[in-house]
């Protein structure tokens, strides 16, 4: 008797929870963003502590070939404050203990083993994520950034754009 108790209490704080999860447009743990004005919807959304800045989190955002097997793109967002808020996307790095939040978007090939090109934020875009819900494990807001190809690195494969620019990003993740 007393597990069915049980089974009664999850089941009705789970239908309680549930009833509490910010309208925001998008279902749990899912993100669509504009690239070039075309549609992606990644297959693999994440939302993760930041190893560097212990009061920031990280979304990483995977978009895989038409198998679903490969990854074939991902578009990065780090050491993004653990609070809501508008947060300019600057120039950094992952390892830099710096209070920037950072982006980076990078194509992969062969099947997911061979980086191809990578982009780094335009600095005169409006490049931003705006976090307009974070409660515990959950975030949710919205983002855009332009990209170039690295200047360092060069372009490897000639057809690929010089300019990456994402637009009308939005997501609703929970904290791996």
């Amino acid at each position: 008797m007393k597990s069915y108790t049980w089974i009664s209490v999850v089941c009705l704080l789970a239908i309680h929870c549930e009833k509490e999860k910010p309208d925001v447009g998008v279902n749990l743990g899912e993100s669509m963003f504009l690239l070039n004005d075309s549609s992606r919807a990644p297959k693999t959304e994440r939302m993760f502590h930041n190893t560097t800045i212990p009061d920031a989190f990280d979304l990483d955002f995977s978009v895989f070939d038409p198998s679903g097997v490969w990854p074939v793109e991902s578009f990065y967002i780090f050491k993004i404050p653990k609070k809501t808020g508008k947060f300019q996307l600057e120039r950094t790095t992952t390892q830099d203990n710096d209070n920037k939040t950072g982006a980076f978007y990078y194509t992969l090939s062969d099947q997911g083993d061979v980086l191809e090109e990578v982009y780094i934020l335009e600095e005169s875009a409006d490049n931003f994520i705006d976090v307009t819900y974070y409660q515990q494990e959950t975030s949710a807001g919205s983002f855009n950034a332009t990209f170039i190809i690295d200047p360092d690195r060069g372009k490897t494969n000639p057809s690929s754009p010089d300019t990456i620019r994402i637009t009308h990003g939005e997501f609703y993740l929970k904290l791996e």
